[in-house]
């Protein structure tokens, strides 16, 4: 399996700078305003895309360091501001999954928590619309729903017989998931 190592915009099609290690995903924010890369050695870096691209904080470093280890994904909640520095709406709050089985809650600046509960790698995160609830899918063939603002766990979903690749809130209340077992 290989990783990316350059991502373009387009339309200038030039790389981001600094350009980032080995890439495992990218996420825009819901105004597209913001772009958030994750990948190898814990590295979640949020760039800018007003005016131009720009590397608005590298955010490795709030990642334990007993944890290095590759960051899997990220998704923005859709209930923060759209904003990376503080604003009457507050700041721009997303979730990030690593190998190790953790999610991370973070803002620009800051680690708010870490969710725990899978046992395997996290391979994608996902908020509702509203930012109400947290899904996380996870190698150990699990799916978690935690509730976003307490952080409790809601629900673990195990319908899958092997790694739940994906997931996306339809809605408010359904949820898709996909596994390397063909199922959704």
């Amino acid at each position: 399996m290989s990783t990316l190592t350059s991502i373009y915009v387009s339309p200038s099609i030039s790389p981001l700078v600094p350009p980032p290690p080995s890439l495992w995903s990218c996420c825009v924010n819901k105004s597209s305003t913001l772009l958030l890369c994750t990948g190898a050695s814990s590295t979640v870096l949020l760039y800018s895309f007003s005016p131009d691209v720009s590397l608005l904080a590298d955010l490795t470093s709030l990642i334990p360091s007993s944890e290095n280890n590759t960051i899997r994904c990220g998704s923005f909640d859709p209930s923060s501001s759209s904003s990376p520095s503080p604003s009457s709406s507050g700041l721009c709050r997303f979730a990030v999954g690593s190998f190790s089985g953790a999610v991370h809650l973070l803002t620009p600046d800051a680690r708010l928590g870490t969710l725990e509960g899978p046992s395997s790698e996290i391979k994608s995160v996902a908020y509702t619309p509203s930012g109400t609830l947290l899904a996380a899918t996870s190698r150990d063939k699990s799916c978690w729903i935690w509730e976003a603002s307490t952080s409790d766990p809601v629900a673990v979903l195990q319908g899958h017989g092997g790694d739940v690749k994906c997931c996306l809130f339809l809605g408010e209340v359904k949820l898709a998931t996909g596994g390397y077992d063909g199922r959704a």
